[in-house]
């Protein structure tokens, strides 16, 4: 499945019937994933079992990094 949001207490993710709450485990952290991560869902559980390797990384850099005065 794919991240289709995530808040500071729950991940959805979009699967090829709509939209799913996710299950997240005691030691997952919403902090790790991003929207459009790819993820391995359990299928009967809906529990969040790993996220994918991400290929690219998208970044923003912080405030007044790199500006000129």
């Amino acid at each position: 499945m794919r991240i289709g949001s995530v808040h500071r207490d729950r991940v959805t993710a979009v699967s090829e019937r709509g939209p799913l709450r996710l299950a997240l485990s005691s030691q997952s952290n919403t902090s790790d994933f991003a929207v459009g991560d790819w993820v391995l869902v359990d299928p009967d559980t809906h529990m969040l079992v790993r996220r994918l390797n991400r290929r690219i990384l998208l970044q923003r850099k912080a405030e007044g990094v790199g500006q000129r005065s």
